[in-house]
């Protein structure tokens, strides 16, 4: 019986422990995003259509994509962007034609390779989650909460070929 509860509650202390880090974007976030992304020198503007890769067998990551299809799916107008969501497969994405990819939490076994299949054609890989960016398979990830927070991997921007303004990199924090 003592290991039984003991087990119980080391599960529920480790999803206490991860539940900030399972956040989904929010709209703000999304917002945040779109205005970042306007900040790209060369970069895209307008309709921009963001890939949303999920691993369809991970409930966190699904359903952090709907969530988030929820927010931009028909559209969120953001500077001089309106982001369109449309979800994609991690075994998809490395073959897409998109020009953005946002990386939802459980799909860190396949960033990696999707970052080296995108990164020459450019496409800008994004995400709230920090783990992301430390792999340097994130071009780019944004936060609102706290306070708005936007860090850029200078190793995956470089691979990607993706720069900024000066006026914007004043606002960021590079790793």
């Amino acid at each position: 019986m003592k290991k039984h509860y003991l087990k119980t509650m080391l599960i529920a202390l480790g999803l206490l422990a991860a539940t900030p880090g399972a956040q989904a974007a929010s709209q703000k976030d999304m917002q945040i995003l779109g205005r970042a992304l306007g900040f790209i020198e060369n970069g895209p503007s307008g309709d921009v259509k963001i890939g949303i890769v999920t691993d369809s067998g991970n409930a966190a990551s699904s359903a952090e994509a709907d969530e988030i299809v929820g927010l931009i799916g028909g559209g969120l107008a953001s500077g001089k962007i309106n982001l369109v969501g449309e979800k994609v497969s991690s075994g998809a994405a490395s073959g897409s034609n998109y020009p953005v990819l946002y990386f939802t939490q459980g799909t860190e076994g396949a960033q990696g390779s999707i970052f080296s299949a995108v990164s020459s054609k450019g496409v800008i890989t994004v995400s709230t989650h920090d783990n992301c960016l430390n792999a340097s398979n994130c071009v780019m990830v944004v936060k609102s909460e706290p306070k708005v927070d936007i860090k850029v991997s200078s190793a995956a921007a470089g691979s990607t070929g993706v720069s900024f303004g000066s006026a914007f990199r004043m606002m960021i924090t590079e790793q």
